[in-house]
């Protein structure tokens, strides 16, 4: 169904922005800190 697509979809969207934030906020972080 497509209720089901949206979710799946929806979880790996929190999968990738887990992995690619905390990344993101390092490099923010080594910017701001320079």
């Amino acid at each position: 169904p497509m209720q089901l697509k949206n979710y799946k979809e929806m979880g790996l969207v929190m999968c990738v922005k887990a992995d690619v934030i905390p990344k993101f906020r390092k490099k923010l972080e080594a910017l701001v800190s320079e």
